[in-house]
């Protein structure tokens, strides 16, 4: 009998353990996921919005699942200012990000963004990509909106063996080759005001190119 009433009471604490994890583990599953994509400079011409000629079955897919804003407008006709407006629910008059250099925490140190908000209530952020403009936020990516490792692309990553996009955007074999010679041609031109040796200057170009200071040498206004 003891044994009995043993073996009933094991099923039952088993019974309210197992009905425990379930309670718990619909709890921690009860919120959403949550994907957010940003496009830089997406006109609404794609099928979703009405366009019979370009072809985009899968965002089309999407939108039918989803609600479609057909009067939708930007804060700022540039990205920085209508990014930190999308990223935090603020007008450009109130995050004082006009432009593509201001950063937005030297504007306001403990502005509020959708994913810390999100991180506050027991969401995990994950970035990848352009979320923010890279010289409106802190090292590019606003570490602080982020509780897990912010991913960047490898040029493995890209599809068809196509490596990274030339500026980040462009995969189209011309335009890549364009911006190659248009990058040669500006190096020359820094080597020869920068009066280095000819029998150096291929030397000195390859050094530059694999440091990547291009571009800290334009943001310094070293050449235009």
């Amino acid at each position: 009998m003891n044994n009995f009433i043993m073996k009933k009471a094991l099923l039952f604490l088993i019974l309210v353990f197992c009905m425990g994890i379930k309670v718990s583990y619909a709890q921690t599953n009860s919120k959403p996921n949550i994907v957010f994509i940003a496009v830089d400079d997406l006109k609404p011409e794609i099928g979703a919005y009405g366009n019979k000629m370009v072809k985009t079955p899968n965002i089309d897919r999407l939108a039918k699942m989803s609600t479609v804003f057909m009067r939708n407008y930007c804060q700022q006709a540039v990205c920085g200012p209508t990014r930190a407006s999308l990223m935090t629910g603020l007008r450009p008059d109130i995050t004082k990000i006009w432009d593509l250099k201001t950063q937005m925490r030297d504007m306001n140190p403990d502005i509020l963004t959708l994913p810390q908000y999100l991180i506050s209530q027991g969401y995990t952020t994950v970035g990848t990509g352009k979320i923010y403009h890279p010289s409106s936020a802190i090292k590019k990516i606003d570490p602080i909106s982020w509780n897990d490792t912010y991913l960047v692309a490898k040029p493995s990553d890209y599809a068809n063996g196509l490596g990274t996009p030339a500026n980040n955007q462009y995969q189209k074999p011309a335009t890549k080759l364009l911006k190659k010679l248009n990058l040669e041609k500006r190096m020359m031109k820094f080597l020869q005001a920068s009066k280095v040796p000819p029998q150096n200057a291929s030397m000195f170009q390859t050094m530059l190119m694999k440091m990547e200071l291009l571009h800290c040498l334009q943001k310094k206004k070293l050449f235009n």
